[in-house]
């Protein structure tokens, strides 16, 4: 709690950022259970962190998800991130 998370694009001035405000970190579960019989792998659930809108420039360049401010020994983990392109 209190990390401040930032997703920026490379050659873009654009930048956005979120403050994580609630800790959610659930113990992991045995997944294969579900899937595939005598397999082994663990899993956790996510929360999803909206950080807003960010305006991208047309044009090939790189996202960078970073955590600029930190408190404690680390940020959060991030499970994937959705870009949904706005009308």
């Amino acid at each position: 709690v209190g990390a401040t998370i930032r997703l920026a694009m490379t050659g873009n001035a654009a930048s956005i950022e979120a403050k994580v405000r609630e800790a959610f970190n659930p113990a992991l579960y045995n997944k294969s259970k579900e899937r595939v019989e005598n397999s082994h792998y663990f899993v956790k659930d996510f929360n999803p962190l909206k950080l807003g809108s960010l305006r991208l420039k047309k044009g090939r360049g790189l996202l960078r998800l970073t955590a600029p401010k930190i408190v404690g020994k680390q940020a959060i983990d991030v499970h994937s991130i959705e870009l949904v392109k706005l009308p």
